[in-house]
């Protein structure tokens, strides 16, 4: 996506001599959590080869500076475990998940959080997600397995999102594959700069997420019938769902929060359905 854009906006400062936008490209730091150093490796070479815009790197403990987390924190958490660096807070949050899914979801949840925190910051129109047609249809799926199915429009659609700033995915109408062909024809081959996708079935899928199993089906349902893949994405686009600015949305994920859980059980007002399972206290 960064490629393409580039190619844009230098198109538009040769021919009219000034571009119409311009980007801040932000990394999420989540090395502390997964364990992925190279991630800032990758990001080091970007910031090299694209030098001529903005670039920010964000830790995802950031995200306990923001006061509705640390307020989310304190419902879930015993008082003893609130002291300490922000980093070790972030660890005791995701030490009350109860699957590798729970952790799995927290963890993408916190992330959007800073991501869009960071984007209002610096004031920013829009945020440019790089969800390629199969990754949203991997989202589709996991997000009604996780019980969050009401919500698709706020999570895939292009819109004024929940977060309070609009949301747009450039690369929906293409494959993975397609994109991973794209990046191997560049010259130079943008292939060293991506983050490595390679999905092998788990031994066990008690120990994996719902959205690797997800992926894993995906990725073996785009290699002979891509068709089905783009038709989960047009048929999610579909759902036209407003936004109501005064909607009461979850303090976790940022959904709306609807009354009851799909089986008709009450749930909290503070949570939706789905992250009421994923926290094990939520107060």
């Amino acid at each position: 996506m960064l490629q393409v854009l580039d190619y844009h906006i230098n198109a538009q400062r040769q021919r009219s001599g000034h571009a119409a936008y311009t980007l801040h490209i932000l990394h999420v730091d989540m090395s502390t959590v997964t364990g992925d150093h190279q991630a800032t490796e990758r990001f080091e070479a970007i910031k090299t080869r694209y030098s001529t815009y903005t670039y920010t790197m964000a830790q995802l403990s950031d995200v306990m500076d923001q006061e509705e987390v640390l307020e989310l924190a304190t419902s879930i958490l015993e008082e003893e475990q609130l002291h300490g660096a922000k980093e070790e807070k972030l660890h005791k949050m995701l030490s009350v998940t109860t699957s590798p899914t729970a952790r799995g979801d927290i963890l993408e949840s916190l992330k959007t959080k800073v991501i869009v925190a960071t984007a209002k910051a610096y004031d920013c129109e829009a945020i440019l997600w790089g969800d390629s047609t199969t990754r949203l249809a991997e989202r589709t799926l996991s997000e009604t397995a996780k019980g969050r199915g009401f919500a698709l429009p706020w999570v895939v659609a292009e819109s004024e999102s929940v977060y309070g700033i609009r949301c747009q995915y450039p690369m929906r109408d293409l494959l993975k594959k397609e994109l991973f062909t794209f990046a191997d024809t560049t010259e130079p081959a943008l292939t060293p700069l991506l983050a490595p996708t390679i999905t092998k079935p788990a031994v066990s899928a008690k120990n994996s997420t719902i959205d690797e199993l997800t992926a894993q089906y995906f990725e073996s349902v785009e290699r002979d019938y891509p068709g089905i893949v783009a038709n989960v994405v047009k048929t999610t686009a579909k759902l036209d769902l407003p936004i109501h600015t005064d909607a009461k949305v979850c303090r976790l994920c940022d959904v709306p929060v609807t009354e009851s859980n799909p089986d008709g059980r009450k749930t909290s007002t503070d949570f939706c359905a789905s992250c009421s399972r994923t926290l094990a206290n939520p107060a």
